[in-house]
């Protein structure tokens, strides 16, 4: 009897044990915790901007750069889907971030299919899995933003033409996803340049010119259709009006400058370097084993690379150099999630041609990149973990002895060295990071003496092996390293809230109200009121907002400044004030002339510091 049970378990253990399987576990495992972010992550400013927007202009309210309308800051593409999905089913936050959980499986399955053509159905495995332990990209991809899209269509772009032997219908819709994807996001266009370089070299002059000649048009014809207002985009990445937009004015944003030092800088790439350790530290670490002319195993895998590491550094600098020299340093992380599958399909062909034989100064820079990549996570935690770092009990010593009693870490810094408590908090957890980097280093010479004469392991390098070992163990962390430590992320639903506290907006701002708009997340519910007068520069905040004497210019680019926003103030019939810019309109809402609804998602297990209260006044 006991037979009889047992056997077909273990049949079916059998069966799990296959990368298919694997890899469809993976996917339950991103799914859900993507269901879960979805229904308990805060919008933020972006999300609320691509639904407003995209909504509005799918019902063909406003359309993409007309004058007085919308501040286009991103590509249209951004937009419209949000909005087409949102025409389909209703508008709101549920029909949004169901539509990003869609989108999200299926870049899943674009991953796979890459990654297992170009390495193998258990590397294509480990690809799903490294998605689906890595929380704080699920978080960002659960939202409806641009990162969600623009990863999905990078991914069938690399699906439908990397590789060899290519069909040529593939490459050329392929390349149709190329030039969507630059009118999606416009900072994508450094693909386009390696991507056609790449098919040229791959498939020949033939296959080349037809992906160039169809890009060509693809692009052409998408700008056509905003011409020439769209250029206004392109003048103010390369900061010249080249293209006569002049009528735009070009004016520094009125943005508080907050922790542009060069220690948040330093934070805002550790913080990036944790939740991307696997793809971005590896495609280094990966990048000091690149084999030798003759150790490519196949004839596809060296003009891949060459694509892909290429493409995945110059985004990184790009994106990275955007972000440090903005006003949000800490943009890093979302940013890389653009481009995070080119990193993992970068890793996937390396680790399958690794060389065998290092040079020192290759094993010099893998040996220094583990020790600063471990040092930089700990370093990202400083929040987190500095303050019991300083509480762990230090044996007290008198005149270099040991004596009884223990005294905190704190203590005998500020003690014996009087360092500032902060500055404490802030560099003790570099020096753990750092001390748990060498000990890490110790911990695999260890484990090389003990098994580096298996067979499977037979003539590996030391520096080949470290690298394995470090991109494994940061895998198995993962579920802890990459979690979205301080993102405003309740314990509870908070999409039904937002939906009954838009219906309840919708009685008291009846259609044709004009709204008032004060705060960065006050636009997402604009979603539940329909038919609603607005002021459209009020969607973008402080980022739209300008010092400039020239209202009507301002206005005819979705542009505001103090006086457009007095001049609205004074008409609005309803304000939507969030609870952080509250203070500031004390002195307005007198009570004889406005009655005040408050709304708190206090009840959805908010964490306090990014509690979300909305205060609601209508002028009697």
């Amino acid at each position: 009897m006991t037979n009889i049970q047992v056997k077909p378990f273990i049949r079916f253990l059998r069966k799990l044990a296959n990368p298919e399987a694997i890899a469809l576990l993976g996917v339950f495992v991103f799914f859900v915790q993507a269901i879960i972010f979805a229904h308990t992550q805060l919008p933020n400013f972006d999300e609320g901007s691509y639904l407003v927007k995209g909504y509005l202009y799918a019902q063909g309210v406003y359309q993409p750069f007309q004058l007085y309308g919308f501040w286009m800051n991103k590509m249209y593409l951004s937009f419209f889907p949000w909005g087409w999905f949102q025409s389909l089913t209703s508008p709101g936050l549920l029909a949004a971030r169901m539509f990003a959980i869609f989108i999200n499986l299926l870049s899943l399955l674009g991953v796979w299919i890459v990654t297992r053509r170009m390495g193998n159905r258990w590397l294509a495995a480990c690809a799903i899995w490294v998605l689906a332990l890595n929380s704080s990209l699920i978080s960002i991809y659960s939202l409806a933003n641009s990162q969600v899209l623009v990863a999905c269509i990078l991914t069938w772009v690399l699906v439908l033409t990397i590789g060899e032997n290519r069909p040529t219908w593939h490459i050329g819709f392929g390349m149709v996803l190329a030039g969507l994807m630059i009118l999606t996001r416009e900072n994508m266009v450094l693909v386009l340049p390696f991507l056609v370089i790449y098919i040229f070299w791959q498939n020949g002059w033939k296959k080349g010119l037809f992906s160039f000649a169809t890009l060509t048009i693809v692009v052409v014809i998408g700008h056509l259709i905003f011409w020439p207002e769209i250029m206004s985009l392109w003048s103010y990445w390369l900061r010249v009006d080249l293209f006569q937009t002049s009528n735009i004015p070009n004016m520094p944003l009125n943005v508080p400058s907050t922790g542009l030092n060069l220690v948040g800088k330093l934070h805002s790439l550790s913080v990036s370097v944790r939740v991307h350790y696997i793809v971005l530290i590896g495609s280094i670490l990966l990048l000091c084993l690149w084999p030798k002319k003759e150790g490519w195993r196949t004839s596809s895998h060296f003009p891949a690379a060459v694509f892909l590491g290429l493409t995945y550094f110059v985004l990184l600098t790009s994106h990275t150099w955007a972000a440090l020299t903005s006003v949000c340093i800490y943009c890093t992380t979302n940013y890389f999630a653009f481009f995070f599958i080119v990193g993992i399909l970068f890793c996937v062909i390396l680790i399958q041609n690794l060389n065998d034989k290092p040079g020192i100064l290759s094993s010099t820079v893998v040996i220094t990149t583990i020790l600063i990549s471990v040092t930089g996570v700990w370093f990202s935690l400083f929040e987190q973990i500095g303050a019991t770092l300083l509480l762990l009990p230090i044996p007290r010593m008198r005149n270099n002895q040991f004596i009884s009693g223990w005294a905190t870490l704190w203590e005998i810094l500020n003690n014996k060295f009087h360092i500032v408590y902060s500055v404490a908090r802030t560099y003790v957890p570099v020096a753990f990071g750092l001390l748990s980097g060498i000990f890490l280093l110790v911990i695999f010479r260890w484990l090389y003496g003990k098994i580096s004469n298996q067979p499977v392991l037979k003539g590996i390098t030391f520096t080949s092996f470290s690298v394995l070992a470090c991109l494994i163990l940061a895998l198995i962390l993962s579920p802890v390293t990459t979690r979205p430590y301080g993102e405003p992320i309740c314990r509870n639903d908070v999409i039904a809230p937002y939906g009954e506290f838009g219906a309840q907006l919708a009685t008291i701002a009846p259609p044709g109200s004009k709204i008032f708009l004060d705060g960065s997340t006050t636009s997402v519910l604009l979603l539940y009121t329909p038919d609603v007068i607005i002021l459209p520069p009020q969607i973008n905040g402080s980022y739209s907002k300008r010092n400039s004497n020239d209202s009507d210019a301002l206005l005819r680019t979705g542009r505001w400044n103090e006086e457009i926003s007095n001049t609205w103030r004074d008409q609005a019939d309803v304000f939507i004030i969030e609870k952080n810019s509250l203070e500031t309109w004390r002195s307005y809402f007198q009570a004889d002339q406005f009655d005040e609804i408050t709304f708190s998602l206090a009840s959805s297990n908010c964490p306090p510091e990014i509690e979300t209260a909305y205060f609601v006044y209508k002028r009697k």
